[in-house]
């Protein structure tokens, strides 16, 4: 009763709802912060993917993101119309094979968690929306594990530790010699994050880790950093709301539910297990 108390969401269906809002708020934040990325017309040349589509000329490229961002604002209206996460993602992986520099981590996450929602059976009521949150709760766990893992690199210890972590040593009046140290520390502490939310027991504590890690990214390389990178800021700033959202009250993570629907509409959470779960790895071999 205590723990039923605890929950902020009434139903699982409630928190779905409210789940999808912010990750098209968050979409529409990272699409603004890169909009030149989505367009044709701009100074660096597009890396098209086997030239299967070709690019928007311009207009149309204007008009596509403008279709896009649409799609997102109407879902903040219809957080469950499948239709509109359908044209979310086809419009995503058009835009993805003509330029495959637009698979940033974070449009790569977006499009996955619409990817799931996709999937979604309207009418299937609270177990439905338990399965398509399980599924984005997988993913986000497993954003977190694979983020700290890749920064197991002598390269991130030595030069992106110091120089990310300068608006806060350059008040320090001396040299910090620890700076490798910290950042190992926060590489496993970021591993940690993603198999803690995934277990009840230590759900909380990943929780609040997450939070305080993002607080430290805000602040580094967030606005007061003259816009050093906006996109990531504003990318780690979604990820700390969907963290919030996604596993605050929430029941314990059972993998089986990945699974518990007809074939067809289980694709997405493979390919979510596959694409987000395990080709990471392949970054390190």
């Amino acid at each position: 009763a205590a723990s039923a108390s605890m929950n902020p969401f009434p139903s699982e269906t409630r928190r779905l709802g409210l789940v999808v809002r912010v990750l098209a708020l968050a979409t529409l934040l990272c699409l603004a912060c890169s909009w030149r990325l989505w367009i044709s017309t701009r100074f660096y040349p597009l890396a098209p993917l086997f030239g299967l589509v070709q690019p928007f000329p311009y207009p149309l490229d204007h008009a596509v993101a403008a279709v896009l961002a649409g799609l997102l604002v109407a879902l903040l209206a219809r957080p469950f119309s499948v239709p509109l996460d359908a044209g979310v993602v086809g419009l995503f992986a058009v835009l993805f094979v003509q330029d495959q520099s637009r698979l940033w981590p974070s449009f790569y996450e977006f499009f996955i968690l619409f990817l799931l929602l996709v999937a979604r059976r309207p009418e299937g009521g609270e177990a439905e929306a338990a399965r398509t949150l399980a599924g984005m709760r997988f993913v986000v766990a497993a954003v977190y594990f694979w983020g700290g893992f890749q920064k197991l690199t002598p390269h991130f210890f030595r030069e992106e530790v110091p120089r990310f972590l300068q608006p806060l040593t350059y008040l320090v009046p001396a040299e910090v010699p620890f700076l490798p140290a910290l950042g190992l520390a926060a590489a496993v502490a970021e591993m940690f994050i993603g198999l803690g939310l995934v277990m009840t027991r230590f759900r909380r504590v990943a929780l609040a880790e997450a939070l305080m890690m993002h607080a430290v990214i805000l602040v580094c390389i967030g606005p007061i950093r003259s816009h050093w990178n906006d996109s990531a800021w504003a990318w780690s700033l979604a990820t700390a709301w969907l963290g919030v959202l996604l596993f605050r009250g929430a029941p314990p993570w059972d993998a089986r539910q990945l699974v518990a629907a007809p074939p067809r509409r289980c694709l997405p959470h493979v390919l979510a297990v596959v694409f987000v779960g395990l080709l990471p790895v392949l970054d390190n071999v």
